[in-house]
């Protein structure tokens, strides 16, 4: 009876299988048929049932992966071409930066501070052998460009300082620019207690490690590591861990300070811009200076109200200009595929027209050629 029942259950689940992915459905429904059936069903189960239903889920996974695929290509492409296109649009628009280097703070001086020769080609480095440099903020010597590339001789311990990028001044005369100064500060303890600092800027008319320099402009600018909640500071260390693990992106925070706005350089050779100092000084009790990893200086045209709003608010407005040209994209793409769409629909429209046309002609001439055939057998005289 055992057997009985499990070999109908058997037949039923065969019988469910082949009509479902077989290529033909069993044409008898007669339970005795079946049963006599069984046995070649069973036979051709692997042929005709389970590889037809193992290839109908390969087509269906193929084309899903395909169309999902093919939807994410669609996507970065989108994405990529909207950031590619508003930075293209950012640095047209925004003027051409004059001047742009780094800045090494010097810590063993008191406060730490750094000088930046804007004529020289190197950065904040001097030859011993040429001058006696001393660590002090009030005194130094002059820099000493030896461009005489033929000496040779072994005993000869001068060292070869590059000649200066700029002649005499890097600044047009008469024209308005903004000298910006910016900070990466890692986001430690240290940082975080000493809360306010000042950066000090003074503008020189010549080396500032000169003898003659002379302050053109001083500027005073607050600064401190941004605040940010444990909160946020969780969810975005979180969010971006595997670039700090990775170490391709340092826990460090960059301010950046406008030190000079409206910027306009003065007539004489005396009143040229050729140099700054850069100084740290600490408002907290202690007196010890922020740790600062990296610094930058930058000059530039001075900015109008779009251009300010575009470089002060950058990722806010990269955002919306990013999502502007994303959306007149898709709308694009959108129109594009009706397009593509509706010329297959005309082409097929067209196609199944000639067809037709075709068709009726063929009939025509097959229709004309058995009446004529029937009218010369009419018409035609018996020989009998």
């Amino acid at each position: 009876m055992q057997q009985a029942i499990t070999n109908i259950a058997m037949d039923s689940i065969i019988e469910y299988i082949s009509g479902e992915f077989s290529a033909t459905a069993p044409t008898e429904n007669n339970p005795q048929s079946v049963h006599n059936n069984s046995m070649n069903e069973r036979a051709n189960l692997l042929n005709r049932g389970i590889l037809n239903w193992f290839h109908y889920t390969f087509n269906r996974c193929y084309k899903a992966v395909t169309n999902v695929l093919f939807a994410l290509l669609i996507v970065v492409t989108v994405v990529l071409s909207s950031t590619i296109g508003y930075l293209m649009f950012y640095y047209f628009v925004m003027p051409t930066v004059l001047y742009s280097s780094a800045i090494h703070i010097d810590y063993v001086k008191s406060p730490p501070s750094a000088s930046i020769d804007f004529l020289a080609s190197h950065s904040q480095w001097t030859s011993s052998s040429s001058f006696a440099q001393q660590h002090s903020s009030s005194s130094s010597s002059k820099y000493y460009y030896n461009n005489d590339n033929s000496n040779n001789n072994d005993n000869s311990n001068d060292c070869n300082i590059p000649a200066p990028t700029f002649e005499d001044a890097i600044l047009a005369p008469k024209k308005l620019y903004y000298i910006d100064i910016a900070f990466e500060l890692p986001e430690s303890v240290h940082n975080h207690n000493i809360g306010i600092f000042m950066v000090n800027t003074t503008l020189l008319s010549t080396d500032p490690s000169g003898e003659s320099s002379m302050s053109l402009a001083t500027s005073y600018r607050s600064a401190m590591l941004p605040f940010e909640s444990s909160l946020v500071s969780k969810l975005r260390k979180v969010m971006f861990s595997f670039f700090f693990v990775t170490n391709l992106w340092q826990e460090t925070r960059t301010i950046s300070v406008n030190a000079f706005d409206r910027f306009l350089e003065g007539h004489g050779d005396f009143r040229r811009l050729k140099g700054a100092r850069v100084s740290l000084i600490s408002s907290s009790s202690n007196g010890e200076p922020p740790q600062v990893t990296r610094g930058y200086i930058e000059i530039g045209r001075e900015l109008n109200l779009f251009q300010e709003i575009l470089k002060t608010h950058f990722w806010s407005c990269m955002t919306v200009g990013t999502s502007f040209i994303m959306i007149w994209e898709i709308i694009l793409i959108i129109l594009l595929k009706g397009w593509l769409l509706l010329n297959l629909k005309s082409s097929d429209r067209f196609r199944s027209e000639r067809e037709e046309e075709e068709e009726e002609e063929e009939e025509s001439k097959r229709n004309g050629g058995g009446e004529g055939g029937g009218e010369d057998s009419g018409g035609a005289p018996s020989t009998t």
